[in-house]
């Protein structure tokens, strides 16, 4: 096991999950049937970090921004099925319908497709046209968030936008994940004094977070 799963271990046990369920939770991770479509994706622990979180935390109702290739959605929904409960709703540019979205990550990663009831997918026209107060009042209300997980634009000013916004619309015990917390390829960030999004999120509402990898976790 990589030593993120020691953060899985304590976040388990704040969450009343016993030692032998979070390694029951990491054997399912890594057992996945469509888990060996995925190395050709990139590095998995954020994915296997995200599954076990989702695993643990039981979400009645979890927010993604940002979907790509599915990988990351992929892992929430099995997530989801195991724990027999749990909604995804996941909004991203890069599909135009959830038809597209659905056959197209089934096609790249073999997703499979009973998982996809679980989910509704919103087509964005931007990465920042999540901001939808539209959107976010059919979503959202009358649910509260339990998780919230960032991987859309990771400029400044959406971050800090999505961040504030889940805060508000999460459930007390939610979580916020925010994957590539410590991006530093964009221009944007290295305006800002401290030059990180979370830093100045969590110093602003007196809030902490634990790195997993390339994420940050928030626990409300």
């Amino acid at each position: 096991m990589s030593s993120d799963w020691d953060f899985i271990y304590e976040f388990g046990g704040r969450h009343g999950a016993k030692e032998s369920d979070v390694v029951s939770i990491y054997h399912d991770a890594m057992d996945y049937p469509f888990r060996k479509q995925m190395h050709q994706q990139g590095p998995l622990d954020y994915q296997d970090m995200v599954f076990a979180i989702t695993r643990i935390l039981m979400p009645n109702f979890v927010v993604e921004t940002g979907v790509r290739h599915g990988v990351c959605s992929s892992f929430i929904l099995a997530a989801l099925a195991q724990n027999g409960l749990g909604q995804l709703d996941s909004c991203d540019p890069m599909w135009s319908s959830q038809e597209e979205a659905c056959r197209r990550i089934h096609e790249l990663i073999c997703t499979p497709v009973d998982l996809f009831d679980r989910w509704s997918f919103y087509p964005m026209m931007s990465s920042t046209h999540f901001h939808d107060p539209d959107w976010l009042a059919d979503v959202v209300m009358p649910r509260g968030v339990d998780l919230f997980v960032h991987d859309s634009d990771h400029g400044f000013g959406n971050m800090m936008w999505e961040l504030e916004w889940a805060l508000e619309h999460c459930n007390k015990g939610g979580v916020i994940i925010c994957d590539d917390w410590d991006w530093q390829e964009n221009e944007e960030l290295e305006k800002h004094a401290d030059g990180n999004v979370v830093r100045q999120f969590c110093a602003g509402h007196r809030l902490t977070f634990s790195t997993i990898g390339t994420a940050a976790v928030i626990e409300l």
